[in-house]
């Protein structure tokens, strides 16, 4: 029993530390955004004809070096490239066009481009479409450990799993944080599936803890 005393408060020792830096790192600087949810440009040509996205890559490395792009077939037919970058110079706008022509034999000009400005995808918008399915399901959830583990203190078995939930997002966003791991679309997800894990976990422990119950209860009624 001295172990695992010992190893929780390790446990929380370690989290605790990562939270703190991970507080200081987003108070500093804040999150890594990736491409996608920075103030971006994107550019859409339509090349009228199919194309192979490796082939419009290499005009991209050529045109914008080693700023970040992102690259896209859209339309229907998939017949338009979209180009995601950082920023785009009227250089930079005409030399692609220019390679494109000469890669596909077109005669496109800088005026057939289609360019948007994107602006910055604050993370409290990423978490939006999030709030009201997690609250949903928190209550359910908390309704059900409320009613399955009356025997062994249902208000502290939900006090515990909320601690331990709370703690698995801190930890989750504070490593980004500090890590510097770009926020992307697959961020909120592997977030959502942490908390599956470790409700998972804590249901699997409360059950172990109650057939251990029933079991002295079973024993003491024998006596």
């Amino acid at each position: 029993m001295k172990k695992i005393s010992d190893l929780k408060k390790i446990f929380y020792g370690v989290s605790l530390l990562i939270i703190i830096f991970g507080i200081i790192m987003m108070l500093t600087v804040g999150f890594n955004f990736s491409l996608r949810y920075q103030d971006n440009t994107r550019m859409e040509l339509n090349l009228g004809k199919s194309f192979d996205i490796k082939d419009i890559k290499q005009i991209t490395d050529e045109v914008f070096g080693k700023q970040k792009v992102i690259l896209q077939k859209v339309e229907i037919y998939e017949d338009t490239v979209a180009v995601t970058t950082t920023e785009v110079t009227d250089e930079q706008k005409q030399s692609f066009v220019d390679k494109i022509n000469e890669k596909y034999e077109l005669e496109r000009k800088v005026d057939n481009l289609n360019i948007v400005q994107q602006p910055h995808t604050r993370g409290r918008d990423l978490c939006k479409k999030y709030i009201t399915p997690g609250l949903i399901a928190f209550i359910f959830i908390s309704i059900y450990i409320l009613v399955r583990y009356k025997k062994i203190d249902s208000f502290k078995t939900l006090v515990e799993f909320i601690k331990y939930e709370i703690l698995t997002v801190a930890v989750y966003f504070s490593i980004i944080a500090v890590c510097r791991i770009p926020i992307s679309p697959i961020t909120m997800p592997i977030a959502v599936l942490a908390v599956m894990l470790v409700l998972v976990g804590f249901i699997s422990v409360c059950e172990d803890r109650l057939e251990k119950n029933i079991k002295k209860e079973k024993e003491e009624q024998k006596k």
